[in-house]
């Protein structure tokens, strides 16, 4: 990672105050990350497969947009040692210049099972024409390319949802020092999907991982036994949203006739 004390963006130097917060939402970061806390509570439906509560954070990693190919096992180590961080703290940018300093997540905005998430964000019409929708270049949603993405499940846990706090797409108290974090405003603002998004200051650690959703192809043991190797608390789950791997079936909850239950 980089000096704390030489935290930069867009070539500007950040003020004091700015400094300040980041330090502070550093202090949670580590503060949970240290802590005993694992994020295992989920639920399924009665035939078995994975449910995805409102507030859901997915974020989506290998083939995804603008990269190609899968992980490799030094960067699986390093998520499952860092969690998902701001690239700023590893030296490098934000890939569209939107935020400063926060890691990017997709947010589920309705109780659903994940085959229905999965098959509901293929695509969007704009005019007479459709498009490809935002989360199926980032997630294992087509199933046509090497993609995992890490669930976060919602918890009421208070240091993380301290975290969550600091989030551009967040009305609270917090919402001008965001403000403040934006590159490419106009990308952040004008999204019609803007509520489908979190781009949340300096990150999440691993702990707060509750499963791993892989496309298709990745339906090996091969990979199956890399990814447990590294996140051994993670249920893992396919594009139907059956269990590929469930470490924790008693921390498992089946809701029945689709009365979903609120964290």
């Amino acid at each position: 990672m980089i000096d704390y004390n030489d935290l930069n963006f867009s070539n500007k130097k950040l003020s004091n105050s700015q400094k300040q917060v980041i330090f502070e939402q550093l202090y949670n970061y580590f503060n949970l990350q240290n802590s005993n806390f694992k994020n295992l509570a989920y639920q399924k439906d009665e035939n078995g497969k994975l449910i995805l509560p409102k507030g859901t954070l997915l974020h989506g990693t290998g083939e995804t947009y603008g990269k190609t190919g899968f992980l490799t096992q030094e960067q699986l180590q390093s998520i499952s040692k860092n969690g998902i961080i701001a690239p700023e703290f590893f030296g490098s940018a934000e890939q569209f210049n939107e935020t400063y300093y926060c890691a990017d997540f997709f947010k589920v905005t309705e109780n659903q099972t994940l085959h229905e998430y999965s098959k509901t964000h293929r695509e969007f019409v704009l005019g007479n024409t459709k498009q490809i929708a935002p989360e199926a270049s980032y997630l294992p949603v087509l199933n046509q390319k090497d993609i995992i993405a890490f669930i976060i499940q919602p918890n009421r846990n208070e240091i993380f949802n301290k975290l969550l706090d600091f989030d551009i797409y967040k009305s609270n108290e917090h919402k001008k020092f965001m403000q403040s974090l934006t590159g490419n405003v106009s990308y952040i603002y004008h999204l019609e999907w803007a509520d489908r998004l979190s781009s949340i200051l300096v990150g999440l650690p691993a702990n707060t991982f509750s499963g791993i959703w892989i496309s298709k192809n990745l339906n090996t043991s091969q990979t199956l036994n890399t990814l447990q190797q590294y996140f051994s608390d993670c249920f893992i789950v396919g594009n139907s949203g059956e269990f590929l791997f469930e470490p924790h079936p008693e921390c498992a909850t089946v809701i029945k006739n689709e009365k979903l239950e609120q964290f």
